[in-house]
């Protein structure tokens, strides 16, 4: 399901209704993300170190993960929130004190 559409960073972060924030440093928000990651697809936005803001549909779900490629089980590091990116299809990290909302609308 590799998307050959480059996504472009956008500025500010999205807002609205179906937009919930997540403090990343608080590891019940951690919980709850990685929850969602494993249930299925989640469309999010998050802030990088550079200060520009990435758009993603990401998952931790394995059957996910394993119906739209081959892939290596990627290691979890201390400090950061890793998912698999179904646009790039590969391991992408969030350093956990970035900025990060998810659409909640879009729960895939």
């Amino acid at each position: 399901m590799k998307n050959t559409e480059e996504i472009e960073p956008i500025e500010l972060m999205p807002s609205g209704s179906d937009i919930q924030s997540f403090t990343l440093t608080d590891p019940d928000d951690v919980r709850v993300v990685r929850r969602m990651l494993q249930e299925g697809v989640v469309h999010f936005w998050f802030r990088k170190n550079d200060g520009s803001v990435r758009k993603a549909f990401g998952t931790l779900n394995m059957d996910i993960i394993k119906s739209n490629t081959s892939f290596t089980r990627r290691r979890e590091r201390i400090g950061v929130l890793t998912y698999w990116d179904l646009a790039k299809e590969d391991w992408r990290s969030v350093h956990l004190i970035n900025e990060f909302v998810v659409d909640m609308s879009y729960m895939a």
